[in-house]
C-alpha cells in the first residue's frame, strides 16, 4: 500500500500545477496485487491527500471483459471492488486505458506544452524531432474512454493524444513522473503575450480578467475559431466569444491584448479551463494550424453519459 500512498502524493503535486492538470482533469493509476487503483471520475488530483480519489477495480476481470468486448467496460462500474473502494466513487472514464497498458503506473495529464502541439494539423511532424530517442506514439483523436483504449497499441512509454493530452506509463512512479518532466521540457514553447494596455477598454459588468497571459491578436483568432480539447467543450462550450462579436453572456470573452474575461459566476472548474485556454493559445505562433473538433465529435462528447455524470458531481463545479 506504500506505493499507493506515493501515487497519492505524486498525484497531488501534479494536480497542483496548472500547466499539467486543470480542475478535475487528468487521471493516475497503479496496478497492485490484482487491483487497479485509478482516479475516480470528477475527483481532483490536487486533492489526493485530502480526500479519497482512487477507486479500486478487479484488474483480471477488467482485462477479461476487454478481451471479450464486454459492454460493461464502457463505465467499468461492474468491476469496482466494493471491499476496497470508498463508497460513491465511479472509475475514471479512462479506466480501460489504465488497465490495458502493461506498465504498473500510468499517468494521464493535460499538459499545456503537449496540447500546444497535439492540437496542430502537423503535430506528428513537429513532435518527431523534439521527442527523438523516446518511446513515444501519436494517437489520432477519438472519443475518450473505451474508444481511446481500443485505439492505443501498447509498446510505447509516451502517448501524445491528438486534441487531448499526454499519457505516460512506466513500472516505477519515479520513471513515470520523470517522463512527464522530460516531455514538458522538450516541448516547452515561448509564451507570446501582447503589449500591456489599459484594462478599462474592455472591462464588462459581470466579468473579470483571469490570471493568464494577455493574448496577442493571432492567439485570440486561433482560440476563438473552434474547440481544441474535451474539457474545454465540457465546461465552457464550443469555441469562445470575441469582444467585438459578443452575443448574450458567454462564459469566456477573448480580447486582443488582454487575458480572457470570465463571467463572475463561473465555478472553479470552468474558470480553470478559461485559464488553460489562454495558456495554450499564448503558445501558438501566427502560422500554426490547429485542428478543431468537428460537429460530430462535439456532439459525441456532450451527449456521452460519462461526461454528463462528471459534470453533475460537486467536484466538477
Amino acid at each position: 500500500m506504500d506505493d499507493l500512498v506515493a501515487l497519492a502524493h505524486a498525484s497531488a503535486e501534479l494536480g497542483s500545477r496548472r500547466l499539467l492538470v486543470q480542475a478535475a482533469g487528468g487521471n493516475t493509476s497503479i496496478k497492485e496485487d490484482g487491483v487497479l487503483w485509478v482516479k475516480a471520475s470528477g475527483r481532483w488530483l490536487a486533492k489526493a491527500l485530502d480526500e479519497p480519489v482512487f477507486a479500486a477495480l478487479d484488474l483480471p476481470r477488467v482485462l477479461d471483459a476487454l478481451a471479450h468486448n464486454d459492454p460493461a467496460c464502457e463505465t467499468c462500474d461492474a468491476f469496482v471492488r466494493a471491499d476496497l473502494s470508498p463508497p460513491g466513487l465511479r472509475p475514471s472514464v479512462e479506466a480501460t486505458l489504465h488497465a490495458g497498458l502493461p506498465q504498473r503506473f500510468v499517468l494521464h495529464v493535460h499538459c499545456v506544452e503537449t496540447i500546444s502541439y497535439a492540437i496542430l494539423v502537423d503535430g506528428p511532424a513537429r513532435l518527431a524531432p523534439l521527442l527523438d530517442g523516446l518511446k513515444w506514439a501519436w494517437v489520432p483523436y477519438i472519443r475518450p474512454g473505451l474508444p481511446l483504449f481500443r485505439t492505443i497499441a501498447p509498446g510505447a512509454d509516451i502517448y501524445v493524444l491528438q486534441n487531448h493530452g499526454l499519457v505516460v506509463a512506466a513500472d516505477t512512479l519515479d520513471a513515470a513522473v520523470g517522463l512527464i518532466e522530460t516531455v514538458g521540457r522538450r516541448l516547452a514553447r515561448p509564451v507570446q503575450t501582447a503589449p500591456s494596455e489599459s484594462r478599462r477598454r474592455v472591462e464588462r459588468a459581470g466579468y473579470h480578467f483571469v490570471d493568464a497571459p494577455a493574448l496577442a491578436s493571432h492567439a485570440v483568432r486561433l482560440a476563438a475559431a473552434g474547440t481544441y480539447y474535451p474539457d474545454h467543450l465540457v465546461f465552457l462550450g464550443s469555441g469562445a466569444a470575441v469582444i467585438d462579436a459578443v452575443v448574450g453572456s458567454p462564459p469566456v470573452i477573448l480580447a486582443p491584448g488582454f487575458p480572457p474575461l470570465a463571467r463572475d459566476d463561473l465555478t472553479p472548474a470552468p474558470l480553470a479551463m478559461a485559464e488553460c485556454l489562454a495558456d495554450v493559445a499564448a503558445r501558438l505562433a501566427p502560422d500554426d494550424r490547429p485542428r478543431y473538433f468537428t460537429a460530430q465529435e462535439e456532439y459525441d462528447l456532450t451527449h456521452w453519459d460519462a461526461e454528463i455524470y462528471r459534470q453533475s458531481l460537486p467536484g466538477s463545479e
